[in-house]
């Protein structure tokens, strides 16, 4: 981004698909999300949009609503502002005739329907979109993609689909080398083994530690945090509550930012039971 002059290189635009300056943007917004910094990655989200909308190059504006919009909003909690992100993505994208972003876009709004209602049909809308992003022969960000489904499975009550799917995610992870997302997988993982049968506490816990170790050794702070939440919860159930406070209160105090985002309001809570 220092290295960028608009003067040059708004030219090559055209050449390489996507404006640069556009294209960091968009990724630093989700960088600066996984590395604890949730306000600044929402200012770099929406100045990513708001440049490809100037720009107008059309793969530009597609990525940047995607990753600055719907996968941003997807991280931080917002399902509404993914929704609004994913729709206008859809919309776009069917104008352009931009198929892998239609899949994308379809695949998030239809989250974000299991997310407020936890439908049967929105689940399976999921399922066909991500289908169809497969037909594409493009599996990047497939882990993440999966880990929503994971997710939908499990509000709507279908445990062992979700965990099958965690563990198709996880394959992929390793076989793409793909792990930006890998801390939340293990995470995810927890409370669908603890629907499935309450004595999975132990591996439960397990995949939490896993997750918490994962994040660690990224420098994802963001996602430590939200695997420690978890963490600590289970140890809070368990009676272990000098644990869970000592697990979760220096990953919370490590925060400067984004204290009105949903993770870190749900630490807090956590914290303020423990206490």
């Amino acid at each position: 981004m220092t290295l960028y002059e608009p003067s040059k290189h708004k030219a090559l635009t055209f050449q390489y698909g996507s404006d640069q300056r556009t294209t960091s943007l968009a990724w630093l917004a989700l960088d600066l999300w996984l590395l604890g910094y949730p306000t600044q990655a929402e200012r770099a989200g929406h100045e990513a949009i708001a440049l490809a909308k100037e720009i107008g190059h059309v793969l530009g504006v597609a990525h940047a609503l995607r990753i600055g919009g719907c996968y941003l909003d997807v991280v931080r909690g917002d399902p509404s502002g993914a929704r609004e992100n994913a729709r206008t993505l859809m919309e776009y994208s069917e104008r352009q005739r931009l198929k892998y972003f239609i899949g994308e876009a379809k695949l998030i709004f239809a989250w974000t329907s299991v997310k407020q209602a936890s439908t049967q049909s929105a689940l399976a809308q999921m399922r066909e979109a991500y289908a169809d992003h497969e037909i594409t022969g493009r599996r990047f960000n497939g882990p993440f993609l999966l880990a929503l489904l994971a997710d939908a499975d499990g509000r709507a009550g279908r445990f062992a689909t979700g965990l099958s799917t965690l563990d198709e995610a996880l394959a992929l992870v390793e076989e793409m080398d793909e792990r930006w997302w890998e801390a939340e997988l293990h995470r995810l993982k927890g409370p669908l083994l603890l629907s499935v049968a309450a004595n999975n506490a132990i591996a439960a816990e397990a995949c939490y530690e896993r997750a918490v170790n994962v994040a660690r050794g990224q420098g994802a702070k963001s996602l430590e945090l939200r695997s420690s939440t978890s963490l600590a919860r289970l140890w809070h159930m368990q009676g272990k509550i000098t644990a869970a406070r000592e697990l979760l209160a220096p990953i919370y105090a490590w925060f400067t930012e984004g204290f009105d985002t949903p993770d870190l309001k749900e630490a807090k809570a956590l914290l303020d039971q423990l206490s």
